[in-house]
């Protein structure tokens, strides 16, 4: 492909065609470019291309990324890490997730803060049980925060206080773990009222969790439970429908 865009005018690759490239292609045809002049129009054109969706999280390409003003739509950090991606300077990115891979540490949460890209950690991914202190001082310093993720069995959500969830701006929540239990269900929804999809996955919680999920979140759109505690009887659906129609006209 690339050898078929070097023989188009700069022009019309600029803005006909670049838009459609992969990260890699744009490489690969930087690399290609045949004189300074054309060079140079393309280094112009790239900072008007699409965001691209970067997987990958090695230092060396996301320095040529913030180079070259390449937007990035998502990049996912292991953290702490990954902790060389918090120190490229002028990086442009839409969404960061935080894939926390281990117990975090107020040591830790230092290069977050001075990163130029904590106002931008959308999504946070969590496999391990946290400190109640240290998670409170995440949510400080990373406020935009709109999605969550704890699945395992061994996360016992004493780390998920008030605090944390008025701090938060979450819309998205998924829970797995034997410890959610309907007190910390009601907790959760009565907390974060914008909330639009639910996934809990838990065998301590009844059919108490489902009235107060139609009660306080109004915006639901989707919602999805996984529990032998729950009683899926004609009476408990006719209830929920009831009370969703009567507040929610």
């Amino acid at each position: 492909m690339c050898k078929l865009i070097q023989d188009l005018p700069v022009e019309l690759v600029g803005s006909k065609v670049l838009g459609y490239l992969s990260v890699r292609d744009i490489v690969m045809l930087e690399r290609a470019c045949s004189s300074k002049k054309s060079h140079q129009a393309l280094l112009e054109q790239i900072p008007h291309c699409p965001p691209v969706c970067y997987k990958y999280k090695k230092k060396p390409v996301l320095e040529w990324l913030a180079k070259r003003q390449c937007k990035i739509c998502f990049l996912g950090i292991g953290f702490p890490e990954d902790n060389h991606c918090l120190h490229v300077k002028n990086l442009e990115v839409d969404h960061v997730c935080l894939d926390i891979m281990s117990v975090l540490t107020m040591e830790s949460l230092e290069y977050l803060q001075e990163s130029t890209i904590v106002s931008k950690v959308r999504s946070v991914n969590i496999i391990i049980d946290q400190n109640r202190v240290v998670m409170d001082k995440l949510s400080v310093c990373a406020r935009n925060v709109e999605h969550l993720r704890a699945r395992n069995s061994y996360i016992f959500f004493d780390w998920l206080t008030i605090d944390i969830l008025k701090m938060w701006k979450l819309t998205d929540i998924e829970l797995n773990g034997a410890a959610i239990t309907t007190s910390l269900v009601s907790l959760v929804v009565q907390t974060c009222s914008e909330l639009t999809n639910l996934k809990l996955s838990s065998h301590s919680i009844d059919v108490s969790a489902v009235k107060a999920i139609v009660q306080y979140c109004p915006k639901l759109k989707t919602l999805r439970l996984a529990s032998r505690d729950l009683q899926w009887s004609l009476l408990s659906i006719r209830m929920s429908k009831h009370l969703l129609h009567s507040q929610y006209p």
